[in-house]
Parts: structure tokens; sequence; C-alpha cells
């Protein structure tokens, strides 16, 4: 392949080497992280649109966009000029992450002072 630049950009152009026997795509097992019955293997390479997103974790577009900012949610992943995503595998570790704290935060609360036991309401009429 040979290049030229056309406006200040890289135009290719096709040689004989270009039209040789092109290399089949790579399967999924060959671009996945990971053995084939890990989780990564199957979700790193699914990528999440924002709709699917805010559907995971029950944030809307603002709070999302300003927790990626403050670095305490996943970055998104640039697709093209205009489209964006966010790895599934990171989403579902953030959310894990989020339903752990949780559990512990309300495990190490004390419970609820004891009350003194209600009396009967027929007991209290008569």
């Amino acid at each position: 392949m040979t290049a030229s630049t056309i406006n200040g950009r890289d135009r290719r152009r096709a040689t004989a080497v270009d039209t040789a026997a092109p290399t089949p795509p790579a399967t999924a097992a060959e671009t996945s992280v990971g053995p084939p019955s890990s989780p990564a293997h199957t979700s790193l390479a699914r990528t999440l649109r924002l709709p699917e997103v805010i559907k995971m974790t029950g944030l809307g577009r603002s709070l999302i966009y300003r927790l990626q900012s403050q670095q305490r949610f996943p970055h998104s992943v640039r697709l093209a000029d205009s489209a964006v995503g966010w790895l599934e595998a990171e989403i579902q570790a953030w959310v894990a992450a989020r339903v752990a704290e949780s559990r512990q935060r309300s495990a190490t609360l004390r419970p609820p002072a004891a009350r003194a036991p209600v009396k009967d309401v027929a007991d209290a009429c008569g």
C-alpha cells in the first residue's frame, strides 16, 4: 500500500500487494481475553450504548457523564466520530461494586434502638 497526502490527510491507494488473498477476519476466540468459559471472554467484547447503560445502572445521562468526569464511573470507548459505548464487563463490575459497598455499609450500621413494647389497643381502652 502506498500513501499520498491530500489536503493534509493521509490517503491510501491499493496496490497489487493489497489485492492478494485477504486474511480471514479474527474469530471472537482470538480477540477476546480469558478462557472461553470466563465472563471476560464473552462480555469484554460487548459494547453497550448509552440507553443500555442507563437501563443497567438506573442512572441518568447527566449523572453518568458527571461521574465519568470525576473518575467514579467507567469511561466510554470511542466507537466512531459521533458514537461512544461502554464495555459491558466494566459496567457490570461497577454495579457489582456498588452493591457490595451498599451491603457492607448496611451491615456495619447499628440496629435501631429497642423500643418499649406497644400495648395492645384493647388493653389501653379497657
